[in-house]
């Protein structure tokens, strides 16, 4: 019986030692893990943030939907949409010819971004600053009565649910000023959201504004500014693009296999090549510049993919293309598609290059008085600009994303035959094109294993 309780308490003191080396070892991960205990944990950052860029409340007028407007208004609606496309590409290809390392490299970039970001900032000028920003802007005039109401319509159509692409804009402003009461009634014709920023706390304001475009973005933007916000930008105006699609009719991914792809310079490379059987109808076209074949997402927005001919280069055959779409006319035919799979990723200083096309007195701050209407009791001045964009492109479908930015600082401060080979393994463009023909990304693949 001795043995057997000694046995017990033996027992019961081991279960004791074990438990208090259990609560010792919890007492210590509390004390030494930074994840528990540290002021900057995952949660104080997260409130900080949050903190140091605020949502404000912006309204909006209440918009009648296009289903429900008379056909004379829908005729003006889809003009208008016409000339925002006209004048988006206009603009960007006057802003691209300033960028002469595009000649040998992938790009991707969005036209309607640009566009959007520097319409916004359109009505906070004045003066003969406004006058040429909007000339460079409108090539192609809107009737005035009426593009303030057809941009809002628009505005409001890009940020459906239903389509897989979204267009936001965004408004942020320090704390302590506030955009001038005129210039939020033009601003609300674009629909955005409005920040207020904390510019005494840049890392975290920084940090927040990351978060906010890599949520917005689905992660292909993760890191937008790379080094924390400058305090004394004032105010930023941005456009953030996105397009989330999957094809209409899918590759399949075993049949995705390595091939070559011949570059400009005559050398190939190894790529994944996504294949596709003749059996599919596409809708192709040729001129004396390229081949063309528009391959549908399921949401009604298609790619259009661009095979210059001998002697084209991509280049060439996207302008052309972008110049001349109207005319050019697809019919379905059967193609065997071969199309790499790729990521493009592109940044571009804007202030650079608008600099180059005769609004180089947008960005100096000696003309800061007339960027008058768009911050009260405030001179400012455009410090910097740039867009960000990236794309994926693969067996399901498509992903793609751009950011484009100002940032404001304060002044004081042919017939073809029935079988048709499409074979994209060697330099080649294409646009991405919303269901009303609006271009919301142009781009040239010189080489997919970049």
């Amino acid at each position: 019986m001795k043995r057997y309780l000694t046995l017990i308490l033996v027992l019961l003191f081991s279960v004791g030692i074990l438990a208090g080396c259990e609560q010792l070892n919890s007492d210590l991960d509390e004390r030494t893990d930074p994840a528990l205990n540290s002021p900057n944990n995952d949660a104080d950052s997260e409130s900080a943030n949050a903190d140091a860029l605020k949502a404000a409340k912006l309204e909006f007028k209440e918009l009648t939907a296009l289903s429900d407007q008379s056909p004379e208004e829908i005729d003006s609606y889809l003009e208008a949409l016409t000339t925002i496309d006209k004048n988006s590409l206009d603009f960007a290809e006057k802003t691209l010819a300033g960028d002469s390392s595009l000649a040998d490299k992938n790009y991707i970039y969005s036209p309607i971004s640009t566009w959007l970001c520097y319409e916004l900032l359109l009505g906070g000028t004045s003066g003969d600053l406004a006058e040429e920003l909007k000339a460079k802007l409108e090539a192609n005039h809107f009737a005035e009565d009426s593009k303030l109401d057809n941009l809002s319509i628009f505005a409001n159509y890009c940020q459906s649910d239903d389509n897989s692409f979204n267009i936001q804009n965004l408004l942020l402003i320090s704390d302590q000023l506030n955009f001038k009461a005129e210039y939020l009634d033009y601003a609300a014709n674009f629909r955005p959201l409005l920040y207020q920023m904390d510019l005494s706390r840049t890392d975290e304001l920084t940090a927040a504004l990351n978060k906010l475009i890599d949520e917005k973005t689905a992660g292909l933007i993760p890191e937008f500014y790379k080094e924390d916000l400058n305090p004394e930008i004032i105010s930023i105006l941005m456009n953030i693009t996105t397009l989330d699609a999957r094809w209409e009719t899918e590759f399949m991914p075993e049949d995705t296999a390595r091939e070559e792809f011949t570059k400009s310079d005559g050398s190939s490379v190894t790529v994944d090549m996504m294949n596709q059987t003749a059996a599919n109808d596409m809708r192709y076209a040729e001129d004396d510049y390229a081949q063309y074949l528009r391959k549908a997402y399921l949401s009604g927005t298609s790619m259009i993919l661009i095979l210059p001919k001998d002697d084209v280069s991509p280049q060439e055959a996207l302008r052309h293309f972008q110049n001349n779409s109207e005319k050019i006319t697809f019919e379905s035919y059967r193609v065997e598609l071969k199309l790499p799979k790729f990521t493009i990723e592109s940044n571009y200083d804007l202030k650079e290059l608008l600099s180059k096309i005769g609004l180089e007195e947008l960005f100096s701050p000696k003309y800061g008085s007339q960027i008058d209407l768009l911050v009260e009791d405030q001179e400012i001045f455009i410090k910097s600009s740039k867009q960000a964009a990236k794309i994926e492109v693969f067996e399901e479908g498509s992903k793609a994303a751009a950011v484009t930015t100002i940032d404001f600082e304060g002044a004081s401060i042919a017939a073809a035959e029935d079988f048709i080979a499409l074979h994209f393994n060697r330099p080649f463009a294409f646009v991405i094109k919303d269901p009303q023909e609006i271009c919301l990304f142009e781009a040239v693949v010189m080489d997919p294993s970049e």
